[in-house]
């Protein structure tokens, strides 16, 4: 069995008690897996940890600065570090950041692993996937100093942050029971995420137990034991084993693969890189395979489209979408607003060929000063 080292490693410190959990504890699925929060009381967390991280940028520049990352322009320095002042307080709200990539992946996350849903419209669970990205970020907020002493001073941060860790590792732990893969080498008490097999901390949480009762349920002594293995003085749990396992005791969680079809937004939506515009790409002809109700076949009238170009490797991408032709042909396939999307596109060229003369800007500096 192959284990990877891990970078984190958790003291598996205690969620703190938060009044909103008793009742919430309440909620469960028909399948009878326990749900210890709803998913607007982990929007709330989302938040949190949302402004956390601009108040951390805060720090690094000013409050103002940092506050533009809301959408937002003015706000005090008093009001921006209070720590006794909540994201609420300060005028912000879900809503202003719900179409984050950080609100968005942690929702993921969350319907995965309470719920199972999955989406199919969207980046898939993958390793080294924006999930693993958020992963890391959640991560290192669970574990912050700085965390700690805004809580100290006030704020209440740490609850969100745990919370949060334990969304992504029970995302991780179904993806890896479901698919074969994770999407992060977690590490707990120096249980770390392996391939093929699920650790007890893993089976804990998607059986909404506490590890001691796996442990418990895996004594050889009892009628129907858990069957577990070890490898490097460690316990382990066989993927299929612990599926069979969940669907015995009725705390199995099935997955359902659902469809969003999100709309881009081109008036905000820009391309960073070329490879971003590629994966809007390929996200929508993916979408478009998915709906049965269109009598067009996208992904034909595209590849003939991109038979006329030549994008063998190391072509020039600036050269061959300066070509507005193509480009608003590429964007009538693609059934996106034409003007917007050759506009997104001339910027994106115009934003390359910034930087690539910046870069030979500074080569040419570099070499005439030695």
């Amino acid at each position: 069995m192959h284990v990877h080292t891990a970078y984190f490693k958790d003291d598996d410190v205690a969620l703190k008690k938060d009044p909103s959990q008793d009742e919430a504890s309440a909620v469960s699925q028909e399948s009878g897996f326990p749900v210890p929060l709803t998913l607007e009381d982990f929007q709330q967390d989302i938040l949190n940890l949302f402004f956390f991280q601009v108040r951390t940028i805060g720090w690094m520049t000013d409050a103002e600065t940092a506050w533009r990352i809301t959408g937002k322009i003015k706000i005090g320095d008093y009001d921006f570090f209070d720590p006794r002042q909540d994201a609420k307080e300060v005028g912000l709200s879900y809503d202003d950041i719900r179409r984050t990539y950080f609100a968005k992946c942690l929702e993921r996350l969350y319907l995965f692993g309470y719920q199972g849903i999955l989406d199919e419209s969207v980046e898939p669970f993958d390793e080294d996937s924006i999930y693993t990205w958020m992963s890391t970020l959640i991560c290192d907020m669970a574990q912050s100093h700085l965390l700690q002493e805004w809580d100290a001073n006030g704020a209440f941060f740490e609850v969100s942050a745990q919370r949060a860790l334990r969304v992504a590792e029970l995302a991780n732990a179904r993806c890896l029971m479901e698919k074969g893969n994770y999407l992060y080498y977690f590490q707990t008490g120096g249980e770390t995420t392996t391939r093929d097999a699920l650790t007890v901390r893993q089976m804990a949480l998607l059986s909404g137990m506490e590890e001691m009762s796996i442990r418990a349920a895996a004594n050889p002594n009892r009628a129907s034991p858990l069957v577990t293995f070890k490898e490097d003085n460690h316990t382990y749990i066989a993927l299929d084993v612990a599926k069979n396992w969940l669907k015995s005791k009725g705390r199995y969680v099935a997955v359902t693969r659902q469809w969003t079809k999100e709309q881009i937004d081109f008036t905000k939506r820009r391309f960073m890189h070329f490879d971003d515009l590629f994966s809007v790409i390929h996200q929508r002809l993916v979408e478009f395979k998915h709906d049965d109700s269109r009598t067009r076949n996208a992904g034909e009238e595209f590849d003939a489209l991109y038979a006329r170009q030549n994008f063998k490797e190391g072509a020039d991408k600036s050269q061959i979408f300066s070509n507005m032709d193509y480009v608003r042909g590429l964007a009538e396939v693609l059934e996106f607003p034409v003007d917007l999307f050759c506009l997104r596109v001339r910027e994106l060229i115009v934003k390359t060929e910034a930087e690539d003369i910046k870069k030979a800007l500074e080569e040419l500096t570099q070499q005439n000063a030695e």
